[in-house]
């Protein structure tokens, strides 16, 4: 894709992934956040700005590798590409937070289906993006 192509795809897919993100963890998962509420920092000691450049980082990547290294630039490979990345973070994440860490099952199935669910809406925006004129 041209430069122009990764940037439109990088802005999309980190627009998405944020709406994604908000609605999972400030509605869906608030009330399991609650319970749990011993595991995270207050509210007012986040770090929103860590939280910004991780979801910054990891749009970009998942632009960057489909640009640099998925051949075929189709709706079908750009989804299939989404599917196999959010499995791979889901999968990782979740497994690893909950063999190590007290949260409750909903949060774990929560924290590997949010990134499937990223994963195949980034590699839409990425199919429809790649394979439009202009942009390719």
């Amino acid at each position: 894709m041209s430069f122009k192509g990764n940037l439109v795809s990088f802005l999309m897919v980190l627009v998405a992934w944020s709406i994604i993100s908000s609605f999972v963890n400030g509605s869906i998962l608030m009330t399991s956040y609650q319970l749990t509420d011993f595991l995270w920092r207050p509210y007012g000691q986040m770090l929103s700005p860590l939280v910004i450049l991780s979801t910054l980082i990891s749009a970009a990547i998942f632009v960057l590798i489909y640009g640099n290294f998925v051949a075929e630039k189709s709706l079908e490979s750009a989804i299939r590409f989404g599917l196999f990345y959010g499995l791979a973070i889901g999968a990782s994440t979740s497994l690893n937070a909950f063999a190590s860490m007290p949260i409750t099952s909903f949060i774990a199935i929560m924290w590997f289906v949010e990134p499937i669910i990223e994963g195949l809406i980034g590699g839409i925006i990425l199919g429809h993006i790649s394979t439009a004129k202009g942009l390719k």
